[in-house]
């Protein structure tokens, strides 16, 4: 049996070190860039409307939704919702008074 009775590691130090060292920067880069992200917001408009100017939704629509969608959980209940075209083309609506 050895006198010290500890075994000997199966990598080097170096590499110990450089695994610390790696880690240790990705949370330190990690950390501000979350906490920007998180912290930022999208802009909303005031309000959303087509080509005839008939109001569609406002913000605070927008608003009640995402605590609707919130309180139900429904990011859990739909994993990955189908992929469809939309038949209204993008340039039909239009938003007005972004903040």
């Amino acid at each position: 049996m050895g006198s010290g009775g500890r075994r000997p590691l199966l990598i080097s130090n170096g590499w110990v070190q450089l695994v610390v060292l790696v880690v240790l920067c990705g949370f330190f880069v990690m950390g501000p860039l979350a906490y920007r992200s998180y912290q930022a917001k999208p802009p909303l408009a005031q309000r959303t409307v087509d080509e005839n100017g008939r109001v569609l939704y406002t913000a605070r629509d927008v608003s009640e939704g995402q605590q609707v969608f919130l309180h139900n959980g429904l990011m859990a209940a739909v994993p990955f919702p189908p992929s469809t075209t939309s038949s209204t083309s993008s340039s039909a609506l239009t938003c007005s008074a972004m903040l």
